[in-house]
């Protein structure tokens, strides 16, 4: 009897072959979900530090304009002379100007002298000045405290002290206060994605602003979660839960000026949400699988693969802060992760960028200026080659804030750095350091060329100037590198002492 093959039913044999073309790619999928999964995690926890640093930046910002226009104020006459109420006027018209709530002058007992709260006459507040105000003459130098209760409005503030100098004494404080309500101006300025939440901590852990529910939460203690790792470490992330009981994926940076803190967090809800999107992308591609079969299962398959090893690999760029170059995409889905991760890229590129350079003027700033004069000094020590210092103070510059304004005064800051930047070779270093205090480092430079360089900046820094009819000029304090074990905090030192030598002999000179 011959042997008859085995048969087998069309369907269940389509069934089969159906099963173990979508099977696999069912693993693939999931596999792929994932991987993809754990990128968004990634990319969440790298946003968040990004957007942390690009707060704080801003923040040290505008402490940095508030400081300059308190060391303004601080060298008026009237306080200088101990003309207290004359000051009064002008500290009024400067409130009436900006954003601060008053001018608060307190010796170095922090008994209030004057308060532009308090009419004169009516007798000042025995109390309530915070004790950190107190460093500003100890320490002769800017001083932000933490949130607290100010003892005339009873409302939630935050104040800044610069030190009033009358030759080498700090005879006052001069201090502003600062509603901390208006501190959530600062937060709400950035375009935050749906559900994300940005708090300003102060030292002692309190939060002082939150871009959502500020008034609810002012004052509070972080989470403990959050103030433990907060008393860790500067920076870092983390999983936590925030003051309303939102899970949220966190990242905190902390001001290396101030000490304050930026936490920035991103719903745990949104990351699940778009796991469960990934997760129905999946079913409708295995439905799909099904239909199309086979090779277009396989053609999908490789696409998604080729994809995700792209924004792999991009991602990957980025994290080891390298030029971002992302390759062409052919998904949606990542073509959005793509232009995300540009974004991301471009954020740290800003943070970078501000964290080094004076937004004002674009020179670069004093943190900068102290990183790559260290370096510069450490070479001209290996190689004992020369290298110079000019301190530069501008002459007169005051006279043009008091009689045509900050923004004539700024005009004026600007065109200083051309000239500087003009005046210079390109592997020379131009700093501003503040104010109108610039500072620019000669490589290879012996003693008559750095003078000659600063005689030709002498003449390069005399009016006419665009922005003002004011005889602005500037004084120059110059100071070698003597070689051996001298720093550069040292030769700063020596180059700011020639510069009052200058100032001492009549300004608009050159003095080593």
């Amino acid at each position: 009897m011959p042997h008859r093959a085995a048969r087998h039913s069309l369907k269940l044999q389509l069934a089969l072959l159906v099963a173990v073309c979508v099977l696999p790619l069912l693993a693939f999928g999931a596999l792929l979900v994932q991987r993809y999964c754990e990128q968004l995690l990634t990319q969440v926890e790298g946003q968040t530090l990004l957007l942390a640093k690009k707060v704080m930046a801003e923040v040290d910002s505008e402490w940095a304009a508030i400081e300059g226009g308190l060391a303004v104020l601080a060298t008026s006459d009237d306080l200088t002379e101990g003309r207290l109420e004359d000051f009064r006027q002008r500290a009024q018209a400067a409130i009436a100007s900006g954003i601060l709530l008053n001018y608060v002058i307190t010796d170095a007992q922090g008994r209030q002298l004057l308060n532009t709260l308090v009419p004169p006459g009516q007798p000042l507040p025995q109390g309530g000045t915070p004790p950190a105000l107190r460093r500003v003459f100890s320490e002769r130098r800017t001083v932000l405290t933490d949130w607290f209760v100010g003892p005339v409005t009873g409302r939630a503030t935050v104040a800044m002290g610069v030190p009033v100098r009358v030759g080498d004494e700090v005879r006052y404080s001069l201090n502003m206060g600062l509603p901390a309500a208006r501190l959530s101006e600062f937060l709400t300025r950035q375009a935050l994605p749906d559900g994300w939440l940005v708090a300003l901590v102060d030292r002692s852990g309190r939060i002082v602003t939150r871009s959502r529910d500020a008034a609810r939460f002012m004052g509070q203690p972080v989470t403990p979660e959050l103030a433990e790792a907060l008393s860790r470490q500067r920076e870092g992330r983390l999983k936590s839960t925030t003051k309303d009981g939102v899970p949220v994926y966190t990242a905190f940076t902390t001001s290396e000026r101030w000490g304050w803190r930026v936490a920035v967090g991103a719903p745990v809800a949104l990351l699940q949400a778009e796991q469960l999107r990934l997760l129905r992308d999946l079913a409708l591609a295995g439905a799909l699988a099904l239909l199309a079969g086979v090779l277009t299962a396989v053609w999908l398959a490789r696409r998604v693969l080729a994809t995700v090893r792209a924004l792999n690999q991009a991602a990957a760029t980025l994290q080891q802060g390298s030029a971002l170059q992302l390759p062409q995409l052919q998904l949606r889905e990542a073509e959005e992760v793509g232009q995300a991760l540009q974004r991301a890229a471009q954020a740290m590129e800003q943070v970078q960028y501000l964290a080094n350079h004076d937004p004002l003027t674009g020179l670069a700033n004093r943190g900068l200026f102290f990183e790559l004069g260290h370096q510069r000094l450490e070479l001209a020590r290996r190689q004992q080659r020369p290298l110079a210092l000019l301190a530069l103070d501008l002459d007169g510059f005051k006279g043009v804030n008091d009689h045509e304004g900050h923004a004539a005064g700024d005009a004026v800051l600007k065109e200083v750095a051309q000239r500087l930047q003009a005046g210079s070779r390109s592997a020379d270093v131009v700093a501003r350091l503040g104010g109108d205090e610039f500072m620019l480092l000669l490589g290879d430079s012996d003693a008559e060329q750095a003078r000659q360089t600063g005689e030709r900046l002498l003449a390069a820094l005399a009016p006419p100037w665009a922005a003002t009819q004011q005889p602005v000029s500037v004084s120059i304090g110059l100071a070698l590198f003597s070689g051996g074990e001298e720093d550069l905090e040292a030769l700063m030192l020596r180059a700011d002492r020639a510069l009052y030598a200058a100032k001492a002999a009549g300004k608009h000179r050159l003095s080593t």
